[in-house]
């Protein structure tokens, strides 16, 4: 591995909670080896040299209570276990599948949990791209000198503004007899700083476009974070929310 590669560094804040009107988080969130599921939604900050394979992803359970807990968080329990053998285009499109195999036969196996699903929009972070993940309505972003754009495909019926509806298409979790089509996308950095954003419809959903494009903007990583969740907050914050904001940065000369 090329020194000038691994000398990148990573710094990643995450959080999750239920949002002000649901009784419980549905939702669940990765960043690196840390996975949570909490009620409210307090940042939680990482920072890691670049120097192997990394994964961040947030999930939205659906099935009703306790399924779609139990889905997001099979589901990331997987991926933080599995993503080492995600190098590239391929394999992490496999992986999926076997996802979502996962996810269904968890349902099938307690009548409590049958026909649950959760969507999944992620990240792994190898020393010289990214490689960016999902099914469902979670998002994935991209902000490069200030430009937000979204990476990951919609599974879901959007509304005239444009914002995410509870409709899906597909979900981790659906039957073998309709397979998924995971979205897959090789995403190279940017010398010096590259910045992500990974969230659920509980943040894309109520925050309008173009104020989430701006709060994405600031220096400081913790203050997206609050930024998007305060804004949350501010619209209702009608379903759980779940945030990763991760920050890459390399060399110049790399």
């Amino acid at each position: 591995m090329d020194a000038t590669v691994s000398s990148g560094s990573v710094r990643a804040i995450g959080l999750t909670g239920r949002g002000l009107l649901r009784p419980d988080n549905q939702d669940s969130v990765l960043v690196f080896e840390w996975l949570s599921q909490a009620e409210r939604p307090q940042p939680v900050e990482f920072r890691t040299p670049l120097a192997a394979p990394l994964v961040c992803a947030v999930a939205d359970g659906m099935g009703g209570h306790p399924a779609g807990a139990v889905a997001s968080l099979i589901a990331l329990t997987h991926i933080a276990t599995a993503y080492q053998d995600w190098t590239d285009v391929p394999s992490l499109e496999s992986g999926l599948v076997g996802l979502n195999m996962s996810v269904y036969e968890a349902g099938c196996a307690d009548p409590d949990t049958t026909g649950m699903g959760t969507t999944v929009a992620g990240l792994v972070l190898t020393p010289d791209r990214a490689l960016c993940f999902n099914v469902g309505d979670s998002r994935a972003y991209q902000i490069i000198d200030g430009v937000v754009e979204q990476v990951s495909t919609d599974d879901g019926v959007l509304d005239e503004r444009g914002m995410t509806t509870n409709r899906l298409t597909q979900a981790i979790g659906d039957p073998p007899h309709r397979p998924i089509d995971p979205h897959v996308v090789e995403l190279p950095y940017q010398d010096g700083h590259t910045r992500f954003l990974l969230c659920s419809d509980g943040v894309s959903g109520v925050v309008e476009p173009e104020v989430l494009g701006k709060l994405c903007r600031p220096r400081r990583l913790d203050r997206v974070v609050s930024g998007l969740s305060d804004a949350a907050h501010e619209a209702g914050a009608p379903d759980n929310l779940s945030i990763v904001a991760v920050d890459v940065r390399l060399p110049l000369s790399r």
